[in-house]
């Protein structure tokens, strides 16, 4: 019977579904590689974002915020956070489509992070300077870190909300340049903030 030639196939079917099984089962999962921002008030954590009430900010006030990239890369990431500030109507970051905002980032900070590592960019922005006129605001200086960012020149009407975006970029080394989004498993990822305030 062990030398019959219907038990040979029997025994050989088995045995590679066998072998399949658990190769299938030693194969290491692929792992969905990401990494992922939050910006924290000045206690570290979704709150305390203004330093009054509301979301109101004059000239002089500071706001202190935390910017949290935790890399899950599977390998060191070199990335950049990069602050744009924007009115109601100008664009802002496409999830869909993954794009950033096209507008140009008036601060950017650049660190190596490891992989499995959380690091923290603290942001001390400060209103140094804005105009009115007939209604409209427009920021004229911020100083971000102790950088002072002049000729902003950004209006909004009626003393409406800007909109504070902070952008994680990583370095490719394929184009050697930073890039807004990352592979992830069959998707692409991204990741950005966004905290709007008023200028009183």
């Amino acid at each position: 019977m062990l030398t019959s030639g219907l038990f040979l196939l029997v025994f050989g079917s088995c045995f590679s579904i066998l072998l399949t099984l658990a190769y299938a089962n030693l194969e290491p999962k692929p792992q969905d590689d990401f990494l992922t921002l939050s910006t924290l008030g000045k206690d570290m954590s979704a709150a305390n974002y203004y330093p009054g009430e509301g979301a109101s900010v004059t000239k002089g006030d500071t706001l202190n915020w935390n910017a949290r990239v935790y890399n899950h890369m599977g390998e060191p990431e070199y990335i950049a956070i990069r602050l744009k500030i924007l009115n109601s109507t100008q664009f802002g970051p496409d999830d869909k489509l993954r794009l950033p905002s096209p507008s140009d980032p008036i601060y950017e900070e650049k660190r190596m992070v490891a992989n499995e590592e959380t690091i923290t960019f603290p942001l001390a922005i400060t209103i140094k300077d804005f105009a009115t006129s007939s209604g409209s605001i427009a920021l004229r200086t911020v100083v971000v870190n102790g950088e002072e960012i002049t000729n902003l020149n950004i209006a909004n009407e009626q003393g409406g909300d800007f909109r504070v975006i902070v952008e994680l970029w990583r370095y490719d080394v394929r184009v050697d340049n930073f890039v807004f989004t990352w592979p992830s498993g069959p998707d692409t990822g991204s990741a950005w903030n966004q905290i709007r305030i008023q200028v009183k």
